[in-house]
């Protein structure tokens, strides 16, 4: 039986997807080529009519980072196009110096810009993604008031999800806590999300860790160019050699991160 996906796993450019903030309180956000824009209301009760919707200029821009185990109720609401491609970008956003990078980059609908300056940025906002449960906070922070639409549409459970294809080849890359050298996951989940999303092979999809291992889950749509971009990803962190690349659908398999 295939695996459903949520909603803004599914979406495409021009894609709006309707996410639960609780209390019977929805969100609307369009997927542009880099980011999502967030439409300037909110509505009680679901709404999936698109042309009962008050405007399709977004409120300000946001980045996302959803794992397929969200139990978020999140919908899908209607695909719009872009009138032009200049339209379709989104906004684009910089990171600040770390420690892998030590340099500001700009990250935009084409790629990543760098080494640029600290004045290059200014006036960016900096990338930050959020997880759907966060965003009731998130929004809030940015807009204190809303325009509140009454949503119309019954609710299904079956909408909340799709078919995921067939095709989807799912990992699981364990370190040895004794060899995990970085302070976090996310030094090595960032990365590794945004060559996958960047090439639109896959992305993350979650992580964990306990009994002396850490992991982090990863699906991608093409096996061997996926895992491609793992390993290379990986070998530039210059994670230890012990970790290890399990592939746990379709079929029990086993890589190093060196061919």
């Amino acid at each position: 039986m295939p695996k459903k996906r949520l909603a803004l796993l599914t979406n495409k450019v021009g894609d709006i997807t309707a996410v639960s903030l609780g209390d019977d309180t929805y969100c609307y956000v369009r997927k542009y080529r880099f980011g999502y824009g967030v439409l300037p209301f909110l509505s009680k009760g679901l709404e999936l009519d698109a042309s009962k919707f008050p405007s399709l200029t977004p409120a300000f821009h946001m980045h996302i980072w959803v794992y397929n185990i969200d139990p978020t109720p999140m919908y899908h609401v209607a695909h719009i196009p872009f009138t032009t491609e200049e339209e379709s970008c989104g906004q684009p956003a910089y990171y600040p110096p770390g420690p892998i990078e030590d340099c500001y980059r700009i990250h935009n609908a084409l790629g990543i810009i760098k080494p640029v300056t600290e004045a290059d940025v200014a006036g960016l906002e900096m990338l930050v993604r959020y997880q759907p449960p966060q965003f009731r906070e998130y929004l809030f922070s940015r807009r204190t008031e809303w325009t509140y639409i009454t949503g119309s549409s019954p609710i299904s459970e079956t909408m909340n999800a799709a078919e995921e294809p067939a095709s989807t080849t799912f990992y699981e890359i364990v370190f040895q806590a004794a060899d995990f050298t970085f302070d976090g996951r996310d030094e090595i989940e960032d990365p590794l999300d945004e060559a996958l999303r960047e090439s639109e092979l896959g992305e993350v999809t979650g992580g964990g860790s306990g009994g002396g291992i850490c992991n982090i889950d990863v699906e991608v749509k093409d096996a061997k160019r996926g895992l491609a971009v793992i390993r290379k990803v990986l070998r530039k962190l210059k994670v230890a050699r012990s970790t290890r690349i399990h592939q746990t659908e379709p079929e029990p398999r086993e890589f190093g991160i060196y061919p």
